[in-house]
């Protein structure tokens, strides 16, 4: 997938519009606010395993008012979404070792819950889930956009491929970092 060549996938609206998005791990929720407040969706599905988080999420949610309904699920990663096809995706899912973790700053640990930061002994077990479940909750021409370790880049377009992707990208941040994967689903014939 070549930037800019997403068409926005399914969904409900006119130009690509509409349809559902889902942010997985939406900790205290800015991003599924800011997807309900910029983007151009029917519905916003938020997720998030931490009850806390899930309870800032809500006290956030009913603060900011969206112009699109925001839905807090507790559960992880793509279980709550059993029944749902999304037009999109999202996700900053855990991606580092404990090694690594315990490499951080303190003022990070002190502040992150290791649970939001560690995934597993190659930093990759959530990727992976999202990986491999994602396709079959998109709508045709769907997209799934994870945030993911720079260090990791190449291993993880390796396992979107090897996930059955067909469609894989990975695109860099501001400091020209590659931080971010972009997938799409197949369209339907």
């Amino acid at each position: 997938m070549e930037p800019g060549t997403w068409n926005g996938g399914g969904g409900g609206g006119g130009g690509g519009g509409g349809g559902v998005v889902a942010d997985i791990g939406t900790g205290c929720g800015c991003i599924a606010l800011s997807l309900a407040t910029e983007g151009d969706f029917e519905r916003v599905i938020a997720v998030e395993r931490s009850p806390q988080a899930a309870a800032l999420a809500r006290e956030n949610i009913a603060l900011r008012c969206p112009p699109v309904p925001v839905e807090l699920r507790e559960g992880d990663l793509l279980a709550p979404l059993a029944g749902v096809r999304c037009r999109a995706i999202v996700a900053n899912p855990p991606y580092l070792t404990e090694a690594e973790y315990r490499e951080l700053d303190p003022a990070v640990r002190r502040f992150e819950p290791r649970e939001a930061l560690v995934s597993g002994p190659d930093g990759l077990d959530a990727t992976r889930a999202l990986l491999a479940g994602g396709a079959a909750l998109l709508a045709p021409g769907g997209l799934l956009a994870l945030e993911i370790d720079e260090r990791r880049a190449e291993r993880v377009r390796a396992l979107a491929r090897d996930s059955g992707w067909p469609c894989v990208s990975i695109h860099e941040d501001l400091f020209g970092r590659p931080r971010f994967l972009l997938a799409s689903a197949m369209e339907e014939a």
